[in-house]
């Protein structure tokens, strides 16, 4: 097991230090402009992105490797949430991949989700 983790590990490694997401994000802002003018865009499902499954265990690796702080893992009065904030993913995977118990998710998605300013996609309460 120790092995897997550590394969993986180098595997996402590589890539963020590889890949930049920042031109990402400026394609992003064209697209999400785009979407917003037109009714049959906002229909479309053209993107992914992430859903967490109720097996989280909320351990945050998907969090804390999202490249453009799309994800985030917030503790707040005994409650642990995992928000994502839609027009920040860039579909990279790397949240799917670190996940080692496959419990987070690429799905498509209708194109007037990526307009959301914040979803919440994770509770837990202690």
């Amino acid at each position: 097991m120790k092995k897997e983790m550590t394969a993986v590990s180098n595997s996402i490694v590589e890539r963020v230090i590889n890949e930049s997401a920042f031109p990402y994000m400026n394609k992003r802002k064209l697209i999400l402009e785009e979407i917003q003018k037109s009714e049959w865009l906002k229909k479309r499902k053209d993107y992914r992105l992430p859903t967490i499954l109720p097996d989280c265990n909320f351990c945050g690796a998907c969090t804390t490797l999202c490249p453009t702080n799309a994800l985030s893992k917030e503790e707040k009065d005994g409650s642990i949430t995992i928000p994502l904030q839609p027009y920040k993913c860039v579909d990279c995977h790397q949240c799917e991949d670190i996940c080692f118990f496959q419990n987070i998710l690429l799905q498509d998605e209708p194109n007037n989700k990526l307009l959301s300013k914040t979803i919440v996609l994770a509770v837990k309460r202690n």
